[in-house]
């Protein structure tokens, strides 16, 4: 992580120690950061013989001072983080922190201000988190708009032990992905359930359209490695009328086995060729899908479909998420283009197989 160093940090403290077995109790405990401050006057714990807490938590703060803490806590790929608006809410909490919280009750509602990030617009965040059964997981639910649509996250967390197993929905609808950088931040996981046909290096926006998208999965833990490797889930994302730049379905430059491919085609079907070359710069489309799942460190491309005028792409595979892609795609095109491309190869689609990685996609046409 990025260090990053409070400016001034202050803690009010009128605390109340009872004798042993006795409840402590915090007349006034206040503590107050850049961005940030947490009040938690009147809680009350009891350590011993049992631990039995009660815990009333005021939260506020400005969402502006405390981005910079937040982009140094979330790492590389969030350093425009910023924030605006206020962090309100209140926080309860009561039974026996022991043991990961099994027993321990909770009822959570606060306001998170808006953020946003490469790209990424998330305004008036509201999350909200209940707990009333000790034999029921940890419920939350987190809204916010996104990008002039909604986002809508719920989820499940099951207390107790180390481990934090989970299991969550995300239901976007009407997101505006033109200005969304898919290089960085959470936008590069578009590149994982639209490999090749998203440049996953690009520095500027490259895609347009409303993103539709309902999402599931969850993990056995919350921690690093584990949730890797215990990660499952599947989804769908849809698009209408929308537009992808710089496509390195496409690229690879005219020394690829592709672009020597589209070179003979604009002599001997120039028509062809010449729609191959513009798709290099730009695919319109009325249409795009992509249907996944993702378990054992892989996302599995079940079906990824494009329908536009000039072309309509259809493709399945795996991306591993430590690089390797392996891709079959059939690249159909229309009109007359089609009817051309179908003299010169013996069909009007054009089979690729696509390796390599996202960042640097090999594509072979599986052509004689």
């Amino acid at each position: 992580l990025t260090p990053n160093r409070e400016k001034r940090v202050t803690l009010q403290a009128d605390v109340q120690l009872a004798d042993v077995g006795g409840r402590h109790q915090a007349k006034e405990l206040k503590l107050v950061a850049s961005g940030i401050q947490i009040d938690l006057r009147g809680s009350t714990y009891v350590a011993e013989p049992d631990a039995d807490l009660y815990l009333r938590a005021e939260l506020g703060g400005d969402a502006a001072q405390l981005a910079p803490t937040l982009a140094a806590f979330l790492g590389e790929g969030y350093e425009d983080l910023r924030g605006s608006g206020k962090l309100t809410g209140t926080i309860k909490a009561s039974g026996s922190p022991a043991d990961g919280g099994a027993a321990l009750y909770t009822t959570t509602d606060v306001t998170l201000g808006s953020w946003a990030t490469s790209g990424l617009n998330v305004e008036n965040v509201r999350l909200a988190a209940t707990r009333t059964d000790a034999a029921a997981p940890l419920s939350a639910q987190l809204r916010a708009g996104l990008n002039g649509g909604s986002a809508l996250v719920t989820g499940t967390a099951r207390l107790g032990g180390k481990a934090l197993p989970w299991n969550a929905t995300v239901v976007l609808k009407g997101v505006d992905t033109s200005g969304v950088l898919v290089s960085q931040g959470i936008g590069r996981y578009l590149t994982f359930v639209l490999p090749a046909l998203l440049p996953a290096n690009a520095s500027a926006a490259v895609l347009s359209g409303r993103l539709d998208a309902n999402l599931k999965g969850g993990a056995p833990s919350l921690n690093g490695e584990a949730l890797k490797a215990g990660l499952r889930g599947d989804g769908r994302i849809a698009m209408e009328q929308g537009e992808i730049k710089q496509s390195t379905l496409f690229g690879g430059g005219g020394s690829s086995q592709l672009g020597k491919l589209i070179a003979m085609l604009k002599v001997v079907a120039p028509e062809s060729g010449v729609v191959l070359a513009e798709l290099q710069k730009a695919i319109t489309f009325q249409s795009l899908t992509s249907e996944f799942s993702v378990a054992n460190r892989v996302v599995t491309v079940k079906q990824t479909k494009l329908d536009g005028r000039r072309v309509a792409i259809d493709m399945q595979g795996r991306v591993l998420m430590a690089g390797p892609i392996d891709l079959q795609s059939k690249v159909k095109l229309q009109g007359n283009a089609g009817r051309r491309l179908a003299g010169a190869i013996g069909g009007d689609t054009l089979p690729l197989r696509v390796r390599g990685t996202l960042e640097e996609p090999q594509v072979q046409p599986d052509v004689d």
